[in-house]
């Protein structure tokens, strides 16, 4: 796969960065804590982090630091909107004879979002951000309009 664009990437960092207080607000939904499966795959890749191994993957790429686990993320961001945008494709209609069996299905979406998920927890045990951590900020953004969250990031120093 050719990898994304600065610009493209910039897009993708904007409209997710834009849409998800906005939906928050909008859900009737109350914030649940700790997945558990989110908490132990958080639990297994702290564990790589203190005890790497040779065979780990996981720890392969904490080695690798930001710029390694930046690029895995930028290419797993680009095939998540790439099988959302085949998704959107096949149930439109449109002819997808281009299209192999498994693009454009709803699974290979979930698919490829769990290995986002997957490279967006690794870089943050990296950094050691966790779990509870990324879930209070989540809360914190119920109820807040998407369009006003932004903007008291814009008008705040960090921006």
């Amino acid at each position: 796969m050719e990898k994304p664009s600065s610009e493209n990437v910039s897009a993708l960092k904007q409209t997710l960065g834009k849409h998800l207080p906005e939906l928050a607000a909008q859900s009737q939904a109350v914030p649940v804590s700790g997945s558990p499966i989110l908490q132990q795959l958080m639990s297994t890749i702290v564990q790589r982090r203190e005890n790497p191994s040779e065979t780990s993957y996981t720890s392969r790429l904490l080695l690798g630091g930001d710029a390694k686990i930046g690029e895995k993320i930028t290419e797993e961001a680009a095939e998540v909107v790439d099988a959302a945008t085949k998704l959107t494709l096949r149930n439109s209609g449109a002819d997808c004879g281009h299209l192999s069996e498994k693009e454009g299905q709803r699974p290979h979406l979930i698919y490829e979002s769990a290995d986002l998920l997957y490279h967006l927890w690794v870089i943050l045990a990296h950094h050691g951000v966790q779990v509870q951590e990324v879930e209070e900020e989540l809360a914190r953004r119920f109820g807040i309009s998407g369009l006003d969250e932004k903007a008291s990031r814009d008008a705040s120093p960090e921006g």
